[in-house]
């Protein structure tokens, strides 16, 4: 027997006597540990970074659900897993946060200065990052924690500058421009200049957008004409931009003046201009010169004729922008989904204009150096010492600049982020991890950063690495509040994930997250279906204690698929079979809640509410045969269940017989087809319908909830008419005293004992049932949800219909169908 006695158990599953236990023996083991020395296959995410700014709210509970179930479900099937922690460092958020405690104190941070500035924010830091983490904790994440990693670490800051520094001397990092537009070839590779006779059909496209944007304001649809290099300035009526876009006409006008005299602006070091790439050439061959440049590239322009296409999210009835842009990919194809998670881009495509590549405006991200002549004595300053960098091949620092001085701009957040998946791994080093564990297997986001900090992280990836840092991208949705509003801090409506775990548990809280989580784009928080969750935790507890009160104290073989089991028996070892396939499947696709709804059915349904209640005699009489199956259909439940629910399947499976290890360490089920009987299913599905009907006319007579009279017009199994009898509570008798209630899914007729009947509560029954039926009669009506539901909702309220029509009948002839017996 395993630690816990099955005497020991209460009546009522309470978690918070087993969730803080359990979480720290699974530390204490160090189960979350990854070894990249192992033979084992490897699976790695890298958790998308909570803001160190804050708490945990609902999104980050639903998108660490989902990443810790495939987590534990890689470690039960055979693999070395990484999930790797760390937070981001959420500059502007940050410092607001920082800026405010000054103010509170009557400074500011300039008065501060820059080094005091960020020792007060790494303080702060260690505050709240230990927050976020012990909520991880809570909600059971099985996080590498001797990993853990933060966008503003030494190691990291020291990846960022190794990553942009050579970017400095061609031109491709700008004080408040940005990395101009992502090339389709490659990430730090110059766009060509194209004139009007190079127009491609991403111009095409901004052009009938600002033309959509004009018609909307009452403006008349222009053709915007890209200017070639020095070619006249033209306004709206000629098709130029509008005149209420003095800024673009400013900047415009500036970059015309460059390309008129041969330059394409300023160079980084402050000595001068640079010449543009295509000065003084004809422009309708700008592209191919491109072409020329990228063979030289380490990131070739891709095959758009062939290859793999980045597979994401199309908006309805629309095609994507820059859908002809796909990249090609080194390494594999890259995938994300679920379909229809609504109009982000494919993380491949194009994306939008990066406009702030560096920025003064934030303190505290990480910093932007550029070359300068050294300084006299120390050569370097403190903040960028020990990150030198030599120039790219072919090109040579300003003369007299041996090292890096301080730039007082800060790269945005999302291209310092954009190294999460191997800078984490330890890059620019050459680390057992990074040559484990990268490329990652996944990364786990919701649609609105799909082109802030998916695609920039694809882009870096394959610059640096030389391949995608994911094969796949699992977009889940987005939750609203009840009244689908979106969740704000400013407004107040945010859900902090602890309090719900408080109330009902964290097993009830991710096995909700599993079930709405990869369903649909947006998803409205119901806390009642988090309670209906802890329901089903409670009835697992119970269905487990029912089993060990049977168990007694000899030991239990495990079923054979061969033995000479009972009709129950078989049919329930079959359908765990098909528990088992539906669940290795729904993970295995990214559709968890088909996984978590077919352990759900079968859980409540088919083991507690059937072969159980059909079992019990059997087990409080000591039957061999009944208590191995149970056993078995325990083990395998919450081995299926663990990845969903770790805490109260850990508590439950070692309570189980025998020795057990760690539930995490246990292999996952395999299918067994010896097991598998349809021919059981069948008839096990027969006399279930046949129970239920018999349920339903008791209910509409009114009768009481045991007793009556069942005869079946046809010969019947024996084993199949006593278990009808045991699961109804009637009595099998030859012959009936009246006509009795005809019944359809059996040839068979019932008689039920007549209850004192309440006129009021009749009358009320009926008035309840005919509206039923008035509100399922008005809804098969309605053409538009016929057209609209799914097949299987309307053809649920069909079914609906027609018990309510059965039901209203047999109250009906009550009178007449119900038999007093004596």
């Amino acid at each position: 027997m395993s630690e816990h006695q099955h005497h020991s158990m209460d009546t009522a599953y309470d978690p918070r006597a087993v969730e803080a236990r359990w979480y720290a023996r699974w530390e204490e083991a160090r189960l979350f540990l990854a070894d990249p020395s192992s033979p084992k296959p490897r699976f790695s995410i890298a958790v998308p970074p909570p803001n160190v700014t804050g708490e945990l709210h609902m999104g980050h509970a639903l998108n660490g659900t989902l990443q810790d179930m495939w987590s534990r479900y890689r470690r039960m099937t055979g693999y070395e897993v990484l999930w790797l922690p760390g937070t981001d460092h959420a500059a502007i958020a940050t410092q607001n946060v920082i800026e405010r405690q000054l103010a509170e104190e009557g400074t500011t941070k300039e008065e501060l200065g820059r080094a005091a500035f960020e020792s007060r924010v790494e303080e702060w830091y260690l505050t709240v990052g230990e927050t976020i983490i012990s909520q991880f904790r809570e909600l059971g994440a099985s996080l590498d924690w001797t990993r853990t990693r933060f966008t503003m670490d030494p190691a990291y800051v020291r990846a960022v500058r190794t990553a942009f520094v050579p970017a400095l001397p061609v031109g491709h990092l700008r004080p408040g421009g940005g990395l101009a537009r992502a090339p389709r070839h490659a990430l730090l590779h110059p766009l060509p200049d194209r004139g009007a006779a190079g127009r491609g059909r991403g111009d095409r496209h901004r052009a009938a957008r600002d033309d959509a944007r004009r018609h909307r304001r009452g403006r008349a649809p222009g053709r915007r004409a890209v200017p070639a290099p020095g070619g006249p300035r033209r306004g709206p009526a000629a098709g130029g931009p509008p005149a209420a876009d003095r800024g673009r006409r400013r900047r415009g006008a500036r970059l015309r003046h460059r390309r008129a005299e041969g330059d394409a602006g300023p160079r980084p070091d402050g000595l001068g201009h640079r010449p543009a790439p295509s000065a003084g050439r004809d422009q309708r061959h700008a592209p191919r010169r491109a072409d020329e440049r990228a063979r030289h590239a380490r990131v070739r322009r891709p095959d758009r004729r062939g290859g793999a296409r980045a597979r994401g999210a199309r908006p309805p009835g629309g095609r994507l922008p820059g859908e002809d842009r796909a990249v090609r990919a080194p390494g594999g194809p890259l995938r994300s989904g679920p379909p229809g998670a609504g109009t982000a881009r494919r993380p491949g495509a194009r994306p939008r204009r990066c406009r702030r590549a560096s920025s003064r405006a934030a303190r505290w991200r990480s910093p932007r150096p550029r070359p300068a002549a050294p300084r006299s004595g120390s050569g370097c300053s403190r903040a960028c010492r020990g990150a030198r960098a030599s120039p790219p091949p072919g090109r040579r620092w300003p003369t007299g600049s041996a090292a890096l001085t301080q730039d007082p701009d800060v790269l945005d957040t999302w291209f310092s982020s954009a190294l999460w998946p191997f800078a984490t791994l330890g890059w620019p080093e050459d680390t057992a991890d990074l040559r484990a564990f990268y490329p990652t297997s996944l990364n786990s986001t919701a649609r609105e950063i799909i082109n802030l900090w998916v695609s920039r992280m694809i882009m870096t990836g394959i610059e640096f690495m030389g391949r995608v840092p994911f094969a796949d991208v699992a977009i889940h949705c987005v939750v609203q509040t009840p009244d689908g509003m979106r969740m704000s801090k400013s407004r107040g409506n945010v859900l902090d994930p602890r309090v719900i775990i408080g109330r009902y548990g964290a097993d009830a809280l991710r096995a909700w997250a599993a079930s709405v989580a990869m369903s649909s784009q947006d998803v409205r928080f119901d806390e009642s279906r988090i309670e209906g969750f802890k329901r089903f935790a409670n009835k697992l507890w119970n269905a487990t204690r029912l089993v060990l009160n049977g168990l007694g104290e000899d030991p239990v073989a495990v079923p054979a698929p061969d033995a000479d089991l009972r009709l129950a028996d078989r049919w329930i070892l079959s359908r765990l079979e098909a528990a088992i396939d539906a669940t290795g499947r729904g993970i295995e696709d990214y559709a968890p809640q088909t996984a978590i709804g077919a352990l759900y059915d079968f859980a409540w349904h088919d083991f507690c509410d059937w072969y159980l209640e059909a079992a019990k005699p059997r087990l409080r009489d000591g039957d061999p045969a009944a208590r191995a199956v149970s056993l078995r259909v325990l083990d395998v439940l919450f081995r299926l269940l663990h990845p969903f629910m770790p805490f109260v399947t850990e508590e439950l499976w070692h309570r189980l017989p025998g020795e057990r290890g760690f539930l995490m360490r246990s292999p996952w089920p395999e299918r067994d087809e010896r097991f598998a009987d349809p021919e059981a299913e069948a008839r096990l599905t027969r006399l279930i319908a046949l129970v239920e009907e018999i349920r339903r006319a008791r209910q509409a007579a009114g009768a009481p909830r045991r007793g009556g009279r069942l005869r079946f017009e046809q010969p019947v199994e024996p084993e199949v008419a006593d278990l009808a009898a045991e699961l109804a509570a009637v009595e099998l008798v030859p012959e009936l005293a009246g006509p009795g209630v005809p019944l359809t899914e059996l040839a068979a007729r019932l008689e039920l004992p007549a209850a004192e009947v309440d006129p009021a509560a009749q009358a009320a029954a009926r008035e309840r049932l005919q509206r039923e039926l008035e509100r399922a009669q008005a809804k098969l009506a309605n053409q538009e949800f016929l057209a609209r539901a799914p097949a299987a909702v309307v053809e649920k309220e069909r079914a609906r219909l027609a018990e309510v029509e059965d039901a209203l009948e047999r109250l009906g002839a009550g009178a007449t169908s119900v038999k007093r017996l004596n």
